[in-house]
């Protein structure tokens, strides 16, 4: 453990440093796997094929915002698509906007997860997605997680539908168009995904913002194992094939990134909890303190904890004042 800690606040101290050139490195790595996924099962215009270009536009994604990786990506998809199918490429058009309504306008949450869920599907782990995003997110997070599954499903009925979108003489517009809204429609493992996963996402996310100590901890187990029950027998109740190894091993894998998102974002020692109560002339005042976990000896860890120590008592002179000023108020109206 206290190896972890050390390494923790090496990290922390290396990202502070390098912020810059990280999340630059991880803007263009996530881009180029977009583009390269994206290449792969929609190789639709050559010139998008080359390695050349795929690197450039992937080093012009690191210097933007996540919002725009996320829309070069939706650009790029469109673009490949609508070399070999119009039709798709009109129907993902439509889709899009109405994700970006949803998530945007009505329910804003983490946007990077509609992107990222098709990614993390083919390597495994798509369970990570309601697992970060209900530790992250706020309690809307679940609609990102579901316009991600939506988003994954429709490109995999097409990746396997691509000769039937790619024939432009077997059927016209509409009829295209009517064949993609009905296999979404009538996809039962979406409609299982995306119960499933919401749900998981939800209950992370309230049980994680409980005053329990390990709240977090405890919400991604309970979460992720309810999340593979669910799978499981909403598979078996509808005859659908599903291999219990590799549900066992994406929650594994989604739990351990879980723990690793919990870990290096918030570590606290709930042995050394706190808790202060004080009083104003109209409200009772109960502040509980977790304070992080730290290593004696540890230069930044014992300033860190200074800084918090001034923050807490600049906080209860807040109080005061405000306690003074109210009674100011009160003698001047007697």
């Amino acid at each position: 453990m206290e190896k972890l800690i050390r390494l923790r606040g090496k990290l922390k101290q290396f990202y502070a440093v390098y912020s810059t050139y990280i999340l630059m490195l991880a803007k263009f790595a996530v881009a180029m796997a977009l583009f390269l996924t994206i290449n792969r099962y929609f190789p639709g215009r050559a010139f998008l094929l080359r390695t050349i270009v795929v690197i450039a536009f992937a080093l012009f994604c690191s210097v933007l915002p996540w919002g725009l990786v996320s829309f070069f990506s939706a650009v790029w998809l469109l673009a490949q698509v609508s070399a070999r199918s119009p039709e798709g490429a009109i129907f993902l058009l439509v889709l899009l906007l109405v994700l970006a309504v949803v998530r945007y306008v009505l329910l804003p949450g983490s946007g990077m997860a509609v992107p990222l869920m098709p990614l993390l599907y083919l390597w495994g782990i798509p369970y990570a997605v309601p697992a970060v995003v209900g530790l992250s997110g706020g309690i809307t997070g679940f609609i990102s997680v579901g316009s991600g599954l939506v988003f994954y499903h429709v490109l995999n009925f097409m990746a396997k539908n691509s000769a039937y979108l790619a024939d432009r003489e077997s059927s016209t517009l509409v009829q295209k168009m009517l064949f993609l809204l009905e296999g979404l429609l009538k996809n039962q493992r979406l409609l299982i995904g995306l119960v499933c996963f919401c749900l998981t996402t939800l209950l992370i996310w309230l049980i994680s913002r409980l005053e329990l100590a390990y709240a977090r901890t405890i919400a991604l187990a309970v979460g992720l194992i309810l999340n593979a029950v669910m799978i499981g027998a909403a598979c078996t109740v509808f005859g659908l094939s599903f291999s219990v190894l590799n549900l066992i091993a994406g929650t594994l894998a989604a739990f351990v990134i879980g723990m690793g998102y919990n870990i290096f974002g918030r570590f606290l020692n709930y042995g050394k909890t706190e808790k202060v109560q004080f009083e104003d002339d109209d409200y009772y005042y109960y502040v509980k303190a977790v304070p992080k976990v730290t290593l004696p000896g540890d230069e930044a860890n014992e300033d860190q904890k200074a800084l918090q120590d001034e923050q807490l008592q600049a906080f209860l002179e807040m109080v005061e004042r405000l306690n003074d000023d109210k009674s100011d108020d009160t003698q001047e109206d007697v």
